[in-house]
């Protein structure tokens, strides 16, 4: 442990925190909450890998099970089933043609839109009735450890 670290009693509870906080918004039973309150009949796991597709679009399979931390044959079918649902579209790699890289659709785009609304919504409606003082130092003080993370473990 880093010596100016040492007197941070609050660190076990702060890593207990991230790691509930991160287990929570990534959970199978909150994306289906959220699909659900979007009107969408979308199984609830897929919209994790949708969101990832969403990110990293064109994509390779494999990237998406990397990021993911999942095996390629699980990620393989998941993105087959948003494929089915006309979510997802396929096409060659243009960097390696026997490859090949997964995008979105407009219907994925508009249907991850709608996950994406719905959570808002709901983040919204826990921090109603916190002072605007206290939402706004949430967000700077989580902006301020995203990039510690990102610098430190960056390279």
């Amino acid at each position: 442990m880093c010596e100016p670290c040492n007197h941070l009693e609050v660190l076990p509870e702060l890593s207990q925190l991230l790691t509930s906080i991160a287990r929570q918004t990534h959970s199978p039973r909150l994306y289906g909450e959220m699909g659900a309150r979007a009107g969408l009949d979308v199984r609830p796991h897929l919209f994790g890998t949708l969101a990832r597709i969403r990110d990293l679009q064109p994509v390779r399979i494999t990237d998406v099970a990397e990021v993911m931390d999942s095996e390629r044959s699980t990620i393989s079918r998941q993105i087959t089933e948003l494929t089915s649902l006309g979510l997802v579209g396929r096409a060659a790699d243009p960097s390696d043609g026997r490859a090949v890289v997964v995008s979105l659709t407009p219907e994925g785009e508009s249907v991850i839109g709608r996950v994406y609304d719905a959570w808002h919504e709901a983040l919204g409606e826990m921090l109603a009735n916190w002072p605007e003082r206290d939402r706004d130092r949430l967000v700077a003080l989580l902006r301020r450890l995203d990039g510690a993370l990102g610098d430190h473990f960056s390279g």
